[in-house]
């Protein structure tokens, strides 16, 4: 556990009841700060109330810890994520919120234009089979219209 603790740069600490209570959670959490004090702990409630949900080792520095709330009834996963990956990378929340946006949108637009695509290649598919079809009656038709000039001339 040391080593890991020692190779990383930030620790993320998954808040619920059960964790709080948990004496290997304080133990990874103080292992931490011992180890760098000046590297960031964030903070993650998956359930319970933020109040019943961090560990105390958390309040070590005296200030209640910021957290990213990922329950339904908080920020909700995605935003939830978006502030740990802030945390994590230096990169504001709203820089990332707003390409979160832009991703969503190329995605809708890329999706919607397969989409399109895969109508097109469908119809496209149709328009040839009625070709085809329109040809063969075409030439059943000629066929019929040599036998009535050929065959059934009356003399």
């Amino acid at each position: 556990m040391r080593s890991a603790l020692a190779a990383s740069e930030s620790l993320i600490v998954i808040c619920s009841p059960a964790g709080a209570a948990s004496p290997w959670v304080r133990k990874e959490i103080e292992g931490f700060r011992a180890l760098h004090p000046d590297r960031p702990v964030l903070a993650a409630v998956v359930a319970g109330e933020p109040a019943t949900a961090f560990p105390e080792a958390l309040f070590a520095l005296g200030a209640e810890p910021l957290a990213a709330d990922l329950r339904p009834e908080g920020d909700g996963r995605r935003l939830g994520l978006l502030e740990l990956i802030a945390g994590l990378s230096g990169v504001g929340l709203d820089a990332l919120v707003q390409r979160d946006a832009r991703r969503s949108r190329v995605t809708a637009i890329t999706a919607g234009s397969i989409a399109a695509m895969l109508i097109m290649a469908v119809l496209t598919v149709f328009a040839w089979s009625a070709r085809r079809e329109a040809e063969r009656q075409r030439a059943e038709a000629e066929g019929l219209i040599e036998l009535m000039l050929t065959d059934l001339r009356v003399p």
